[in-house]
């Protein structure tokens, strides 16, 4: 179950994934045409984490709304 939080400012917001390869869905959600950066490139060693770092500011609503199908879509597979 992903958990979200909504920004107290800002133009992207920090999605926790317990459990979930967040490079491998970012891999996928790319390939459905959504791009979102993986907690790993905001390391300092690299490693991967379970957080997705995903932009909104550069959407309207409908964009958004399609976006999130999309990324629910290359979630699980």
């Amino acid at each position: 179950q992903l958990e979200i939080r909504p920004p107290s400012g800002g133009m992207a917001l920090w999605v926790r994934a317990p459990g979930i390869d967040v490079e491998a869905w970012a891999r996928r959600s790319l390939a459905a045409g959504v791009a979102f950066q993986g907690a790993r490139r905001f390391t300092f060693d690299g490693t991967g984490r379970e957080y997705a770092r995903m932009g909104f500011a550069a959407c309207n609503e409908s964009e958004l709304a399609e976006a999130a199908r999309r990324l629910a879509t290359s979630l699980h597979r």
